[in-house]
């Protein structure tokens, strides 16, 4: 099947019959058409108050670049109103033209009155955020949609390079009326080498989050945090016991208690309450267990402890299981810590060992948010229709609990040192994001792809999809990869990530617990096939790219595939001849040298942050793919 070619003339199908509508809508109110910019002129000024936040002058910034990009005309910024304007936020103006009505509080508003453009939202007065990196940018976000509906510009990955702004004589703006909130209302992507200052833009302009550190719900693994240490001393009884009662082996950042002591819940309910009354801009603290580290085994938690009902056996998940003493846990420190602080909230691992859901689902205190972690889901398992089946019925179940619900998605990422092109995962962002909308996930954290040569497609997708769960996602895609690499290079790059995709989909099928790790087999199954395509497609498609910007995005997507050509090559699933005949080889010592000049930008993973992270026997300065590594 050539998925580009016949998802394209869909999505063209339906681009041009909206075309049709909008022509024949602009036909009927061209009396109310709006001429923002003609033959280097304009009427229209970027209207906003001198007071407003730093959000709304940055709206403003931005829609005055954008619109000098696409059509050579600069929109004079003013702070006092004249029609015709394009006005900017919550104001005297937009009042008076009544555009303030039930404006959302996570979304933004769009609106037309007479001659005037209205773009406004919730926003928070600078230094006002009731929560750390929670200020509401409502009229910038407004302002980044009205940029991608009118003057069709996309941020297709971070930097210039990225920014595709098409040019115009005439900018011209119909009759809008348009009221937005996301599918998702805390959308966090990160993984994707956040520490950069143009990815934080990107997301920016994607209305993607920029989470900065200790925002949002914290689920992270905390036991070995809270209870202190001291706590800890003056009160043993807390700790976790094996069935003899012998102390359960605990070590550095591997902590387990005994859930069933109530002490163990005004200890930390202690903890987190001083942490709340130090912090009064900080949301949330996590109250998850740690994981290594076996659960307590005394009388009082074995009787909490079950075996996996069969209808949830293909979880894949530990055994045995500990939910119900978790929930209880999570309950009493909650309960504790309304008490005294009512509007913060607790985040709470839904995860190994404590996923199953009990037979009669209990109800949890409301200042509780679910994180639902899989390590089952991880790496492009959901590929299995099964695990896609029992995944929907365990988030059905998990919504009978009444806690806020909220996802940690490794769905569409694998651990990849090598530099082998991942696919986009189009047909699981097809299933998952709208399953998210049906189950009212409200805080989604979602771990992209930091190697933006290859990840840029998907990173994209997860952006627009966190906004709008149920957006077409093949029109996303062809539209991305059009805009990205051009017309004619277009369906060659859909090409290779089909190949790439087929491959992955066969190699996850054929194992009943595939790994989320790029190793040797995993290379050897689906890369080494297909590899050699996947370079004629790529030399051909950099031949059919025309302007400079698509050739230099291609051009990321390159250096990934000599980083792959030579791993593949030291695995020996390339023969020296085959390795050394391509335009992608590279000597060890070439590659070193490539590796350190690519990873400081945008299109390879940072490998020497990765080696950081991962132990691993030195084979040379960084790990090379070959049979039986793995990172310790």
């Amino acid at each position: 099947m050539n998925y580009y070619k016949e998802t394209h003339v869909r999505t063209m199908t339906a681009i041009l019959t909206a075309a049709t509508v909008l022509a024949g809508f602009a036909l009927q109110a061209c009396a109310e058409s709006r001429t923002v910019a003609a033959d280097g002129k304009t009427a229209y000024s970027i209207y906003l108050d001198a007071k407003a936040p730093k959000s709304v002058h940055r709206a403003a910034i931005e829609v005055q670049r954008v619109v000098e990009k696409a059509s050579g005309v600069k929109l004079p910024v003013v702070n006092a109103p004249a029609s015709p304007m394009i006005c900017l936020g919550l104001n005297d103006s937009s009042r008076a033209a009544g555009a303030d009505k039930d404006i959302p509080e996570y979304g933004f508003r769009i609106a037309t009155k007479g001659q005037d453009i209205f773009i406004l939202g919730e926003d928070t007065p600078d230094g006002q955020e009731k929560w750390t990196s929670d200020a509401r940018q409502g009229t910038l976000l407004g302002a980044f949609d009205f940029l991608e509906k009118v003057v069709n510009v996309r941020w297709l990955l971070p930097g210039d390079l990225g920014e595709d702004v098409p040019k115009t004589d005439k900018l011209v703006v119909a009759d809008l009326d348009v009221t937005e909130t996301p599918s998702i209302k805390y959308r966090w992507l990160f993984s994707i080498k956040d520490e950069r200052h143009d990815v934080g833009v990107w997301k920016a302009r994607n209305k993607v989050d920029v989470r900065a550190r200790g925002a949002g719900v914290n689920w992270s693994h905390s036991f070995n945090s809270y209870p202190t240490v001291e706590m800890r001393k003056a009160h043993p009884e807390i700790l976790a016991v094996t069935k003899s009662g012998a102390p359960v082996r605990m070590g550095p950042g591997h902590v387990m208690y005994c859930l069933s002591q109530p002490i163990l819940y005004d200890l930390y309910a202690q903890c987190i309450n001083e942490a709340f009354d130090k912090a009064p801009k900080l949301y949330s603290m996590s109250m998850s267990p740690d994981e290594g580290v076996d659960f307590c085994q005394c009388p009082a938690c074995a009787k909490l402890t079950t075996t996996v009902p069969k209808k949830w056996k293909d979880l894949g998940v530990n055994i045995p299981q500990h939910t119900e003493a978790v929930l209880r846990f999570y309950n009493e420190v909650a309960k504790r810590v309304r008490a005294k602080h009512p509007d913060r909230v607790l985040g709470a691992f839904i995860y190994q060992a404590y996923l199953v859901p009990l037979d009669k689902p209990i109800r949890m205190e409301p200042n509780i948010v679910f994180g639902v972690a899989m390590n089952t889901n991880y790496g492009f398992k959901l590929f299995q229709p099964q695990r896609r089946e029992i995944f929907q019925k365990f988030f059905d179940e998990w919504g009978k609990y009444g806690a806020q619900m909220g996802y940690y998605s490794h769905d569409t990422w694998m651990r990849n040192w090598f530099g082998l092109p991942l696919p986009p995962g189009i047909s699981l962002l097809k299933w998952n994001f709208p399953m998210f909308k049906r189950n009212n996930v409200q805080y989604l954290s979602y771990v992209g792809l930091d190697a933006w040569g290859y990840a840029a497609a998907h990173n994209y997708l997860v952006a627009k999809l966190m906004w709008k769960a149920d957006a077409d996602v093949d029109a996303l895609y062809n539209e991305f990869l059009t805009r990205a690499y051009g017309p004619e290079a277009a369906p060659l790059v859909a090409r290779i990530y089909e190949l790439i995709d087929e491959k992955f989909q066969a190699y996850i099928q054929s194992k009943p617990n595939p790994d989320h790790e790029i190793d040797y087999a995993a290379a050897k199954a689906i890369y080494a096939p297909i590899y050699l395509e996947v370079e004629k497609l790529y030399l051909e498609a950099h031949g059919k790219a025309k302007t400079d910007a698509q050739q230099a995005r291609l051009e990321m997507l390159g250096d990934n595939l000599v980083h792959g050509h030579f791993n593949l090559w030291k695995a020996k699933l390339l023969t020296d001849e085959q390795a050394k005949n391509s335009p992608f080889f590279k000597s060890t010592d070439d590659l070193e040298d490539f590796i350190a000049e690519k990873e400081k930008g945008l299109s390879i993973i940072s490998v020497s942050r990765w080696l950081k992270q991962y132990s691993h026997d030195n084979y040379y300065s960084m790990p090379v793919l070959r049979p039986g590594w793995r990172p310790n």
